[in-house]
């Protein structure tokens, strides 16, 4: 049987911790759990403010869209509801802090 070890990286405990508090997880699904997030905690972004390449980026795939003929289509961007404005500007600020704290 496994020990109790409960921890994760922390970049990983609210994924671990949600399913915890909601109480859905035996305490022996608890152990596997933390255990899965722990020998796979590799392939989970550990979030923006570690680097640029972390979100977003992967170079293990490289992969090309075949178009034929067919020329570029040109289209203004469609702008994003105003319900959405908040949520634009928050991950648009979110962003710049990453840029500013790697200058």
């Amino acid at each position: 049987m496994e020990s109790a070890d409960l921890t994760v990286p922390m970049y990983l405990q609210d994924l671990f911790d949600i399913p915890v508090a909601q109480g859905d997880l035996a305490p022996t699904h608890q152990c596997n759990l933390a255990a899965l997030l722990r020998r796979h905690s590799d392939a989970f972004a550990t979030g923006p403010k570690v680097g640029p390449k972390d979100l977003g980026y992967c170079s293990v795939l490289q992969h090309n869209i075949d178009t034929g003929d067919a020329e570029p289509i040109r289209q203004p961007p469609c702008r994003p509801p105003l319900s959405a404005r908040q949520a634009e500007e928050d991950i648009l600020n979110e962003m710049l802090m990453v840029v500013r704290q790697l200058i």
